[in-house]
């Protein structure tokens, strides 16, 4: 059985932007001497602040996308074992991530399922709907079993991230899609776990219309890259 204090050499990449209160809440959750934490701020206004963490300033806002790319390009050169992906936001408590870190030596991509909690788990029942329709897609187009392919916790083997293109994927919120299409292209091990998302005035969350244009993309990103 894998032990759950083997790999303890992660990076966690937090992209972050105009949220100051809400990414101080996130990083006071953090254990700085055990991990190495890289804020990528993309452009807000005011710049956000961080003392606790390596910052990365973006001078003009690039995309989620964007500050994924720079905070993954930044850790590749740390010669972590792997990379967690918070957001700035506090929607996802960071410990139920990097609890999960062990997992890494069953797979190479590890998500935490919004899914798998119980239905009272507050997800918008439109999102809800979205993202069960999206990933089934995906299940039947790739043949595989995943439950939430749409969350934005997720840890990434270092292996993956040296394979993986994601310098050449969006600068948008299709990026987290893209990373998994290409994942499943490629017979990638996913694994899951539960997780519960927080939905309320804090979080930041896209319009209904982004959601629709993000839901397409998704769909281009699955049939473009069927077997």
């Amino acid at each position: 059985m894998a032990s759950k204090t083997a790999i303890t050499n992660i990076a966690v990449v937090i992209p972050a932007y105009e949220n100051q209160s809400a990414l101080d809440a996130v990083l006071q959750q953090l254990d700085h001497q055990r991990y190495k934490v890289v804020v990528v701020d993309d452009g807000s206004h005011p710049p956000l602040k961080c003392d606790q963490a390596h910052l990365i300033r973006h001078q003009q806002n690039k995309g989620y996308g964007a500050a994924q790319k720079t905070g993954f390009q930044y850790c590749m050169q740390l010669g972590v074992s792997g990379v967690a992906l918070v957001h700035g936001d506090n929607q996802y408590a960071p410990h139920s991530i990097i609890e999960h870190i062990h997992l890494l030596q069953k797979a190479e991509v590890i998500l935490g399922s919004r899914m798998l909690v119980k239905m009272g788990s507050g997800i918008p029942l439109w999102r809800r709907l979205g993202n069960r329709i999206l990933t089934m897609t995906a299940n039947h187009v790739f043949a595989s079993q995943c439950t939430d392919l749409h969350t934005g916790a997720r840890i990434y083997k270092h292996s993956f991230l040296q394979a993986v293109p994601f310098s050449s994927f969006s600068d948008d919120f299709v990026f987290d899609q893209q990373m998994l299409v290409w994942a499943l292209r490629n017979n990638i091990r996913l694994m899951e776990f539960p997780i519960p998302p927080k939905y309320d005035q804090t979080v930041s969350s896209i319009s209904f219309a982004n959601a629709i244009r993000y839901g397409l993309g998704c769909l281009r990103e699955i049939y473009r890259n069927q077997p």
